[in-house]
């Protein structure tokens, strides 16, 4: 049996969205806390493979100090091969890291856009791979590459996308993917994970760690076993960090008494119903949209709220409600501002206005 680990998007060194610039250290060790956790899973289930596919690091912004940190944690795995196929974040390059740095030996980078073909004769496995390199470019669909080698396991790493779009990565059709003579297909570049039936003979396998409040849940690898032919996946949690987005409906919350109790109420509703799933020592970046259909004269302060909620310290709150006008002339100049945001062609045009207009009457009520 080949038991492989299957993993892509690291991204080390890409900025995190944080609650305060201050979270920047501490999300950075958690996330090499998460690597290090992954390979130790990969030593104490003597995994004979790691399938990193694509965007490791981002070139641009990669520290010398994150560049050892990945290639210590590689190197502490020597029973397991590691193949990298360079994505569009860390594309292979005369100047880049994987051609200028030397790399431990279980760790072999693939470097052009040809397939290279590497042999496991011990697993009767061949392992297949391109890179994205610094020329790679927008192209329209390519022919999915093919095994050269029979009566053996076939594997494909690759960091490509199943739909023609503007990134500079390989571009493939499903239908190919699907119909390939390989066994098993590692793709990256998507930072969401396939479908949990794993039906396909390709996979992606997400992220490894959220970076932002668009990469939610809960983030890691795919395990993959391949047993004369049959495949099985499952998926790994290793990230300690998740970013979580909330809804919280303020529709009915009254304009009279402390409002900003009452919505940090149902706020913490939410949040404690999300969170009772979790790990209590995973840490959690919460967004909590407001919404729902409020009357102008409803006043809060969304400062006041985020120090009242009580299920999270760091917590950002954005207003997503919609204003409905109570009297003639808010009325009035709302349907005036609608009909100029149709013809600019700018939808949240009028509720951008009245936010801004009943934030000035509310502070002017403030003040008497």
């Amino acid at each position: 049996m080949i038991k492989l680990i299957h993993f892509s998007d690291t991204h080390f060194c890409r900025p995190f969205d944080l609650i305060s610039q201050e979270d920047f250290s501490v999300r950075c060790a958690e996330l090499k806390n998460s690597f290090s956790h992954m390979m130790s899973y990969i030593n104490e289930n003597e995994i004979n493979i790691a399938l990193v596919a694509g965007d490791l690091f981002d070139a641009k912004t990669i520290s010398s100090d994150t560049l050892s940190f990945i290639k210590n944690s590689l190197a502490s795995c020597p029973h397991c091969r590691f193949f990298i196929s360079p994505g569009d974040a860390d594309p292979y390059g005369e100047t880049s890291p994987y051609a200028c740095v030397s790399w431990p030996p279980n760790v072999h980078i693939f470097k052009s856009a040809v397939p290279e073909q590497v042999h496991i004769d011990e697993l009767n496995c061949d392992i297949y791979g391109v890179a994205v390199t610094s020329s790679t470019s927008f192209s329209e669909p390519t022919d999915t590459p093919e095994p050269f080698s029979v009566n053996r396991t076939n594997i494909l790493v690759i960091h490509g996308e199943t739909e023609k779009k503007r990134d500079p990565v390989y571009c493939f059709s499903e239908k190919d993917l699907r119909e390939s003579d390989f066994d098993y297909i590692a793709m990256g570049h998507h930072h969401n994970i396939s479908s949990s039936d794993f039906g396909h003979k390709y996979n992606y396998c997400g992220c490894f760690s959220g970076h932002g409040f668009e990469e939610c849940g809960e983030k890691g690898a795919l395990l993959v076993l391949i047993d004369n032919g049959n495949v099985s996946v499952k998926k790994l949690k290793f990230s300690s960090h998740s970013y979580l987005n909330i809804s919280v409906d303020i529709s009915e919350v009254s304009t009279y008494g402390n409002t900003d109790t009452a919505i940090a109420r149902l706020i913490d509703e939410k949040l404690g119903e999300a969170l009772e799933k979790r790990s209590k020592i995973e840490s959690v970046s919460v967004c909590a949209s407001l919404t729902g259909n409020i009357s102008e004269r409803l006043c809060y302060d969304i400062h006041a709220i985020n120090k009242l909620v009580e299920n999270s310290d760091k917590i950002i709150i954005k207003d997503n409600t919609v204003i409905t006008p109570v009297s003639p002339l808010l009325s009035a100049m709302k349907a005036g501002i609608t009909e100029e945001a149709r013809v600019r062609g700018c939808e949240d045009l009028a509720e951008r206005a009245m936010r801004i207009i009943t934030s000035q009457l509310h502070a002017i009520r403030k003040e008497r």
